[in-house]
């Protein structure tokens, strides 16, 4: 393989970091531990005054195994393999995926901070940064999927600050609408000044890994729900975010500080989904192409947004997505005609697909995003965003594609949805 380089999910299958932690296992096993020892006073010496002074572990020697809130084995594989799927200098793991993107955000900002941010996004970012960020003065210019450069430009222009980063998430959730990530890469490079740059953060949870590399689109900063396909099991809580490395070297300075960084048996967990992500996925993409297709073409169905339904798409969203998007995910929304009421009786007939609001596991999941996971999100800006009481989110599992068209059949025909 000289001169040849692996692709992503070759790289995923794990590969000895340090032969001498593994015994010569294939797969390596789980080290439940909270501390390694020193072998001089002098190594110890040196490792805090690297951690101490912010800067990252040592690579390459035994000071890497020093305590388990500054790293460990299965840590240092997981996030030594994960960075390749994003195209990012280095990543870090964490215990949640509010956990990564709140460490972001503190590494970055500062109170009387300012931040571009897209709509909508997942509930919990949307409320942090409204409620949470807000409260230590920390302000934010919101914008659509539809607002142009320009009249992004005037509302940045309005607040009368410069902004200090960007966030955005793209697909949106819950609607799948796209953000250019090139554009609002532009947008922040005409706020950089030197050393002082403006970071874009991209959460990519919706198309995952397989799905979409904001780096190559001029992303800083990737962050993920890893809960949802990168752990892809329904079986573990956690978040990622890989990128630069100046940034996530800052990043992970603040993970040893505030302590939450993923734990031994997740991080196992984790580097054991990584090697059959892409497999998932691609099953995952098939199956929701041909839902999509049957949802388009049911009467009692208002719309349905999917990548893969290209007519549904505006002219600048298949643009979007013919540049950036590398598959068309296996996330479907879509809005039955009677309201709420009807997108109840669908929800509660379901059998094989489950009433659920996680996304990205190998079972496929149900829910309603205007009641479930955007329910503290103000009404008249889930009305504005497209989250109506109609609306029904899918996160399509690797079940049988006729299995789950069936139940969604059989479910409409109950729910009195011709």
């Amino acid at each position: 393989m000289a001169g040849k380089k692996l692709s992503p999910e070759s790289q995923m299958i794990p590969h000895q970091v340090n032969p001498e932690w593994y015994l010569k296992s294939i797969k390596e096993p789980i080290f439940q531990t909270s501390t390694y020892k020193f072998d001089t006073a002098e190594e110890g010496e040196k490792f805090f005054q690297r951690v101490y002074g912010g800067k990252e572990h040592a690579t390459g020697d035994r000071t890497k195994l020093i305590y388990s809130r500054f790293t460990y084995p299965n840590l240092i594989s997981l996030e030594s393999k994960f960075k390749h799927w994003d195209h990012g200098e280095d990543c870090a793991f964490f215990n949640t995926g509010m956990a990564a993107i709140s460490t972001v955000f503190f590494s970055i900002l500062k109170p009387g901070d300012l931040i571009l941010k897209s709509e909508p996004i997942y509930g919990g970012s949307d409320s942090f940064i409204k409620g949470f960020l807000k409260s230590y003065g920390i302000e934010h210019v919101p914008f659509s999927p539809k607002d142009s450069m320009p009249r992004i430009l005037k509302r940045i222009a309005g607040a009368k600050k410069k902004i200090k980063m960007a966030f955005i998430e793209t697909p949106c959730n819950p609607t799948n609408d796209l953000i250019d990530i090139q554009m609002i890469s532009e947008i922040c490079d005409g706020f950089s000044r030197g050393k002082d740059t403006v970071p874009l953060v991209v959460d990519n949870t919706f198309l995952g890994p397989v799905g979409q590399r904001p780096a190559d689109h001029g992303a800083d900063l990737t962050v993920y729900s890893a809960s949802k396909y990168i752990g892809g099991h329904g079986d573990l809580v956690a978040g990622v975010v890989s990128g630069k490395m100046n940034l996530i070297q800052d990043i992970k300075a603040l993970r040893y500080s505030l302590g939450n960084m993923v734990e031994p048996n997740t991080a196992w967990l984790l580097n054991r989904s990584l090697e059959t992500l892409k497999l998932r996925m691609d099953r995952q993409c098939e199956s929701a192409e041909l839902i999509a297709d049957y949802l388009d073409s049911h009467s009692g169905i208002e719309k349905v947004k999917y990548l893969g339904l290209k007519k549904n798409l505006s002219k600048k969203e298949l643009q979007i997505a013919n540049n950036q998007c590398l598959t068309n995910g296996a996330m479907i929304s879509f809005e039955l005609k009677g309201g709420k009421p009807k997108a109840f009786k669908f929800l509660n007939s379901l059998s094989v697909i489950r009433l659920a609001v996680s996304l990205g596991g190998t079972e496929s999941n149900a829910s309603h995003p205007w009641t479930m996971s955007h329910s503290n999100v103000k009404e008249k800006d889930r009305k504005k965003w497209g989250i109506t009481p109609g609306l029904v989110r899918l996160s399509v599992g690797v079940e049988d594609p006729t299995d789950l068209i069936r139940d969604i059949k059989k479910s409409l025909a109950k729910a009195g949805i011709d």
